[in-house]
């Protein structure tokens, strides 16, 4: 009963944050910016109520978990408020791609990450992280990130012929799949401090917020009752809720499970562009996506039976 439990908890989780390009493209009158900023300040009221909540109605079990977490924050502060910038530029390029260039293709682009991440592995590890334990890349991941980057490719491809083609959210969508990369590096990181796992989110939205809301009083934002109502579901509901969710599920569904399932946040995204935007995507687009969403599936599950 608690596998099925998490696995729907996970799957809601995928679904949740796969919806945040959506609820970002109908908030008008904002500069991208500012819709990430909305983004964050209801993310981090969302977690300001929760935690409230869980104060008035477990204040037990919430002060063990504040206390416990705190202490490890203060033993390691730049571990905690670097992985919070990693993070908040994830959701920045992750934002500005849905905007600037296609909600589908950058929810799809985000999973690229693995592409990256023996590089970046190697980078944290070389100037920032020394201690964090050396991952073993074989052959199968190599082969793996090379039919990822054939991927991507194609996504890159079929689209420079657009005569509308926004660079900065193309970049912006290919960046946020780098910054991913490093943000995996530092979930590692935050787990080896006893930092829980749901905090990779919860600093990235901290340091986001406080890095944007001067761009608040610079660039053009609009405040009004539509608008509030879309960034509460961009920002409560798929960050915070959608968050929540994802992590807990993730805990809580077995090992050699939990990142196939993790998988549904693409498929969803994609799917909701389509529906809700009207996103439409060429041949060579969707061979791309197949390829990298096909790729890592495959290497999941082949990983997990190495493991066996």
């Amino acid at each position: 009963m608690g596998s099925t439990k998490g696995l729907s908890t996970l799957i809601l989780g995928c679904l949740l944050m796969g919806s945040m390009g959506v609820f970002a493209h109908f908030i008008e009158g904002t500069h991208p910016i500012n819709v990430l900023l909305y983004r964050f300040t209801f993310s981090l009221a969302g977690f300001l109520v929760i935690a409230a909540l869980c104060l008035a109605f477990s204040p037990k079990s919430a002060n063990a978990y504040i206390k416990s977490n705190l202490s490890s924050i203060k033993k390691h502060p730049v571990i905690y408020l670097f992985t919070g910038l990693v993070s908040a530029l994830v959701m920045a390029t992750y934002v500005w791609g849905t905007l600037l260039f296609s909600l589908g293709m950058s929810v799809v682009m985000l999973y690229t990450a693995s592409i990256y991440l023996p590089f970046a592995e190697k980078m944290m590890r070389r100037y920032f992280l020394p201690n964090i334990p050396k991952t073993s890349f074989g052959t199968k991941y190599y082969v793996s990130s090379a039919i990822n980057l054939t991927g991507l490719l194609l996504i890159v491809g079929s689209t420079l012929s657009n005569a509308n083609l926004n660079v900065v959210g193309l970049v912006s969508a290919i960046s946020s799949g780098f910054f991913f990369s490093i943000m995996m590096v530092m979930v590692r990181a935050l787990k080896s401090v006893d930092v829980a796992p749901e905090h990779t989110l919860i600093s990235g939205i901290a340091v986001g917020f406080v890095l944007f809301i001067p761009f608040a009083f610079i660039l053009p934002v609009t405040i009004s009752a539509s608008n509030i109502g879309f960034a509460t579901g961009l920002g409560a509901f798929a960050t915070t809720i959608g968050g929540i969710f994802y992590f807990k599920g993730f805990s809580s569904v077995r090992a050699d499970i939990a990142p196939l399932i993790a998988y549904f946040e693409p498929i969803f995204g994609s799917l909701l562009a389509l529906i809700f935007l009207g996103e439409k995507y060429s041949l060579l687009a969707i061979v791309g996506v197949l390829l990298i969403i096909g790729t890592n599936f495959v290497y999941t599950i082949y990983s997990r039976k190495a493991l066996k």
